[in-house]
């Protein structure tokens, strides 16, 4: 019983840091085109003929913003999901050992 349930506790646990580690690889990834993105803006300019382009990179940087903030969202979401997986595996496990004694 208990011991099943605290290593369904840690399975959790490790899937969720596996996610966060995908999530985060995923962000950064978003974020260097964002920033590949912003610097072609700087580059266009004011220049009118320019301004179809600028308009399309700025719909884009939008998209990869929204990204961004969702993707936050999830990994501020699993953080504290993991933070209470532990927390209860914690004192799961103090109460196991506590019981074999």
């Amino acid at each position: 019983g208990a011991l099943k349930a605290a290593l369904a506790l840690r399975d959790r646990s490790g899937t969720l840091s596996a996610q966060m580690q995908t999530l985060t690889e995923q962000k950064s990834t978003l974020a260097d085109r964002e920033s590949e993105v912003r610097s072609n803006i700087q580059v266009l300019g004011k220049a009118s003929k320019n301004a179809d382009l600028k308009r399309k990179l700025e719909a884009t940087l939008i998209g990869l913003e929204t990204q961004l903030n969702d993707l936050t969202r999830k990994l501020v979401s699993m953080s504290m999901e993991r933070g209470e997986v532990n927390d209860r595996l914690a004192v799961m496990m103090k109460n196991i050992s506590l019981s074999s004694h």
